[in-house]
C-alpha cells in the first residue's frame, strides 16, 4: 500500500535537502505532502539538522520528540498502487490551488465568484448588446 502523509517544516528557516541528485527545498513553517519514504528521509535530516542546532547528540531519545513536529499522520492518503497516490496527492494539490490561490474576481465590479465558470456567467451581465464596434454601426 502506498502512503503520502505531511511532511512539516516547523522550523523558522528553509531546509533543502538532495533527492534523487535534485535539492528539495522546504519553506519555513509549511508543510508538504510526500510519498512516506520521501518525507521519512527528508525528516531524518531536518532532525539532524536541528538536533546538531540545538547541540544534542544525534543518538539521543529525544529524536522522537523532533519527529514529532515534522511528520504528520492525520489526513493520510493511501492508494494501491504508487501512480494512484502521484494521483491522489496531484488532485490533492489541485483542490487546495483552487481553493486558496485562485480568487476568481470581477475587475468591472469586484464581485468574488466561487469558481471560474461563476465569474464566466457574471461577466455575461456587464456585456450588453449596446456595445459599438468600429465600422460595425
Amino acid at each position: 500500500m502506498a502512503k503520502a502523509i505531511l511532511f512539516n517544516n516547523y522550523t523558522d528557516e528553509d531546509f533543502t535537502h538532495n533527492f534523487d541528485s535534485e535539492p528539495w527545498t522546504f519553506k519555513a513553517g509549511e508543510s508538504t505532502r510526500l510519498q512516506e519514504g520521501i518525507a521519512r528521509m527528508m525528516a531524518k535530516h531536518l532532525v539532524d539538522r536541528e538536533m546538531t542546532k540545538d547541540k544534542m547528540p544525534l543518538s539521543d531519545g529525544s529524536r522522537k520528540n523532533y519527529l514529532a513536529k515534522i511528520l504528520i499522520e492525520d489526513n493520510v492518503i493511501e492508494e494501491d498502487s504508487d501512480v494512484k497516490l502521484e494521483t491522489a496527492m496531484l488532485n490533492e494539490q489541485t483542490k487546495e490551488t483552487e481553493e486558496t490561490d485562485n480568487k476568481w474576481i470581477c475587475e468591472i465590479c469586484g464581485f468574488e465568484a466561487k469558481t471560474k465558470a461563476g465569474l464566466t456567467a457574471h461577466m455575461r451581465k456587464h456585456n450588453t448588446d449596446d456595445e459599438k464596434f468600429e465600422g460595425l454601426e
